[in-house]
């Protein structure tokens, strides 16, 4: 919630050494943006001033070392464990199950009880049939 008078412009100004800007601004749809064309080329804090007011705080960041993407692959990943000696870890591994399936698999084990159910039901169906047509 800013007015701007006539012959008021915005400027980028740095807290430190004293760099200073005038940011190219355009209002679309109720809405200030500010664009600096990379103009700004050290890192550090600076202030959106309008006039002796300062409006904000702005930090520029060009270390990217917090956005690197690359990491270990699975085998990296075993390799490194193994080295390591960290064998309270294990690998969730089946490109085949969603994560949800994993997890619960590794907590409450393989439900078999499915399987033991059928078995029963033929071992009784063979046992029914064995005591009719054996006598």
């Amino acid at each position: 919630n800013v007015s701007i008078g006539n012959d008021e412009v915005f400027h980028i100004k740095s807290i430190i050494s004293g760099f200073d800007i005038i940011p190219e601004n355009q209002i679309r749809e109720s809405q200030l943006s500010f664009f600096t064309h990379n103009q700004i080329k050290e890192a550090g804090n600076y202030f959106l001033t309008l006039g002796n007011n300062n409006i904000k705080g702005l930090s520029f960041n060009y270390n990217r070392k917090e956005s690197d993407l690359s990491f270990y692959n699975l085998d990296e990943i075993k390799k490194l464990l193994k080295q390591n000696d960290l064998k309270k870890f294990s690998m969730l591994d089946n490109p085949n199950k969603n994560l949800t399936e994993l997890i619960s698999e590794y907590n409450q084990g393989k439900r078999l009880w499915k399987w033991f159910v059928i078995a029963t039901l033929l071992f009784l169906f063979a046992e029914v049939v064995l005591l009719r047509f054996m006598k």
